[in-house]
């Protein structure tokens, strides 16, 4: 089952889910569409609000149209941005000024040594590596790439 579905398991018929906005309710046309048709099946109503807080009836043929359209005009915004995002990020690479997020983590953090230090010595100092992630700071999921 899609995720998006698990978190919908609990409604009941004559229930009413409220969103902000579509592209809140659904990263796509077809997740929209698919969450739409098991809410329809379960007796569930949707509003948006963002569509003047009117009940959008998906059961009928022009709530499907009117979702199925503001859920592909939702998509395609969110397709321009990240198509936008990408061509700044190759402009400022070609410009030299965008080097991408900075290392948290390198060969100078001097808590990151002394979390190595730790866990390579676990036979002598006994500390679990619970213990020395609350002693150094540095997360279990670090150390599960070491």
């Amino acid at each position: 089952m899609d995720t998006l579905l698990l978190h919908f398991e609990t409604v009941q018929k004559g229930d009413t889910i409220v969103v902000t906005k579509l592209d809140r309710f659904a990263r796509s046309t077809k997740d929209a569409l698919s969450t739409i048709e098991y809410l329809n099946n379960k007796g569930v109503s949707l509003v948006v609000l963002n569509m003047g807080g009117d009940k959008v009836d998906t059961a009928t043929a022009i709530g499907k149209l009117m979702i199925t359209v503001l859920s592909g005009i939702a998509e395609f915004e969110a397709d321009m941005i990240k198509e936008r995002q990408l061509e700044g990020i190759e402009e400022a690479k070609k410009r030299g000024v965008y080097k991408g997020r900075p290392a948290k983590y390198t060969e100078k953090h001097r808590g990151l040594q002394h979390a190595i230090e730790l866990f390579h010595n676990r036979d002598t100092n006994k500390l679990t590596v619970k213990e020395i992630e609350e002693i150094t700071k540095i997360s279990r999921a670090t150390f599960n790439i070491l």
